[in-house]
């Protein structure tokens, strides 16, 4: 049940949006036990953000929320893969990425509870 929001200054066009959900789809696959069967995505495009007190830096801000946990060395390659994702579709700079990972416990999906 991974969840993947990405906020970035970047304008995500349609183009770029279906780029993306072939690319992340392909990505969670490096969790364990993650597949794109149940991943959901969310883009949010032309936020305004700021990174050493510069707002004109291309910047991403990746959030994924998984159900259970995973292993430090699959996030390791998780976020190495989402960097590259968001230079090489949006033109965001790797060191211009963050990727925060949300462990949860608990998680409900079509009337039912994980």
């Amino acid at each position: 049940m991974p969840m993947i929001v990405t906020h970035t200054t970047e304008t995500v066009t349609e183009e770029k949006k279906a780029v993306l959900t072939r690319a992340l789809g392909e990505a969670i696959t490096l969790l364990p036990g993650k597949s794109e069967a149940y991943l959901m995505l969310e883009f949010a495009g032309d936020c305004k953000m700021a990174f050493h007190g510069d707002t004109a830096l291309p910047l991403a801000f990746v959030e994924v929320k998984l159900l259970g946990k995973s292993t430090k060395t699959a996030y390791e390659a998780l976020t190495a893969r989402i960097c590259d994702i968001m230079r090489d579709v949006l033109g965001v700079p790797t060191e211009g990425t963050y990727v925060k990972y949300e462990e949860i416990e608990h998680w409900g999906h079509d009337r039912h509870n994980f």
